[in-house]
Order: C-alpha cells, then structure tokens, then sequence
C-alpha cells in the first residue's frame, strides 16, 4: 500500500467522522415545546398539575389585584410568551409574576418566558394577584 495515500485517506475520514458526529444546529426560533392548549403570548393556568385538565389563558400584559377564579385555582402555569426585545432594545421577555397575596403582596413566584411550573406548591398557596413584567435575559 502507499503510505501517502493511506494517511491522506486516514485525514480524510477523521475529518469526516468529526462532521457526522458533530451536534446539528438549532434551529433559528426554536424553543421548548409549550404544553397542550397553551397558544403562543399567553400564559396558561391549567386546573390540574402536570399541565393538564381544563387550561384558562391570559394575555400578557396582565395585571390583577385580585386574580379571576381560573387563576386563582391553578395547579400548573406556563409563561408561553417568546424571548423577544423591548422598546429600548434590551434582550428578555414578559414574565409572569404571582403573588399569594391580594394587591401584589405575600409570597411571590415569577414564570419567565417559555417555562413553567409543572405543580404550585401547597406551601404557596392560592395565586391571589398577579402582572406581567419584562425581564432581561
């Protein structure tokens, strides 16, 4: 065999092993996949954990001192709003921000953009308030 061409081969196929194995791109505005019945810019508040059971939506610039009984009852919530830029050219989103308490006090919790929580914590309680704010990245 010839030695010139046996190593030009070898080159030649690591380049190409080190291509096939390589991760494919993501593709441009991709994101998680949002649960069942939750559309896009809006958050969803579903009566059951675990993203299931009847779904409410809010649209996200939201704002309540006292929540609407859907929310109130929640037991899952997903922030379906995409990652964006704001007026002022800062990159972020509209989260969602939940208060147990009525007029935006007592504990607090804040959905960013394409996440959710699967279950609210007993330990929370009832969503009594809520808004809508942006966040940076």
């Amino acid at each position: 065999m010839y030695p010139k061409k046996t190593a030009t081969l070898a080159v030649t196929l690591a380049i190409a092993a080190g291509m096939a194995s390589a991760a494919p791109a993501q593709a441009v505005g991709s994101g998680p996949k949002s649960p069942a019945g939750c559309a896009s810019d809006l958050l969803c508040a579903y009566a059951k954990a675990g993203y299931t059971g009847a779904v409410s939506t809010f649209a996200f610039h939201h704002s309540a001192t006292r929540s609407e009984p859907a929310l109130v009852s929640a037991k899952s919530l997903y922030n379906n709003v995409p990652l964006g830029t704001d007026e002022e050219g800062r990159p972020g989103g509209w989260c969602w921000k939940i208060y147990n308490g009525v007029n935006f006090t007592g504990r607090t919790m804040t959905i960013r953009p394409n996440t959710g929580v699967t279950t609210i914590p007993k330990s929370f309680g009832a969503i009594r308030s809520d808004h809508t704010q942006w966040c940076t990245k």
